[in-house]
């Protein structure tokens, strides 16, 4: 036998664990906070190695902290995506 008022908060249990899980997965990003290489491809909806590779090609500027830590400031993926939707640069055909 439940006691009572006990099936109440069973019912509710999984919406809090999942509430407290998507807490954790999706972090509040404020304006100049760092973010990590899956955050920064999520946020460009790219993959991780499209990523890195506009990273090494210089198109995208990043911050090393160490030799395998580098992290993205979001308003440079913002205005990454400015840049975008304005165009490429003309290229130089001469």
């Amino acid at each position: 036998m439940i006691p009572n008022g006990t099936e109440e908060r069973l019912c509710y249990a999984p919406v809090m664990e999942q509430q407290a899980t998507a807490a954790i997965a999706e972090p509040v990003l404020e304006e100049g906070s760092l973010l990590t290489r899956k955050q920064a491809a999520r946020l460009l909806n790219i993959s991780p190695w499209s990523l890195d590779r506009l990273r090494q090609r210089g198109r995208l500027p990043a911050i090393s902290l160490g030799p395998s830590i580098v992290r993205y400031l979001r308003e440079d993926l913002e205005a990454f995506i400015r840049q975008l939707r304005q165009g490429p640069p003309p290229r130089n055909l001469s």
